[in-house]
């Protein structure tokens, strides 16, 4: 999948990559919800050596993006259910809601903590620069 964006910010290898809402998303609109076309920042490994402000198109791989997608969604939804099915066996109704909640937390502060890694891994890549 590629797509086109602005390089916003250099770092080393790396850089920032300011994208309008994807083409293929266009459809779906789930990004913005109805209201103007929402703007991505994605941090890319720059192999051409892209400089501030050139456009540039990015590449990202499809498979990434679902183990991104499932990593984002599938894991809080699994802790919520195990907090649920935990508290209701142990506890109450309310005591489920309360645990459920607690790892629904927990996970969602994991996956922020761990969001360090994976920015550390090459999913996108700056494939070519872009002429006027």
């Amino acid at each position: 999948m590629e797509f086109t964006g602005e390089v916003i910010r250099v770092d080393g290898e790396w850089a920032d990559v300011r994208v309008v809402q994807l083409s293929h998303c266009a459809a779906c609109g789930k990004c913005n919800l109805g209201r103007a076309p929402r703007v991505h920042e994605i941090r890319a490994y720059n192999r051409i050596s892209a400089a501030l402000g050139e456009t540039v198109v990015v590449s990202m791989s499809p498979s990434g993006l679902v183990t991104a997608s499932a990593w984002l969604y599938l894991i809080p939804l699994a802790f919520f259910l195990t907090g649920l099915i935990f508290g209701y066996r142990f506890f109450s109704n309310l005591g489920a809601l309360l645990i459920g909640t607690m790892l629904l937390i927990l996970a969602l502060a994991l996956l922020r903590v761990g969001d360090a890694y994976w920015q550390g891994q090459a999913t996108a890549e700056i494939v070519k620069k872009c002429t006027n």
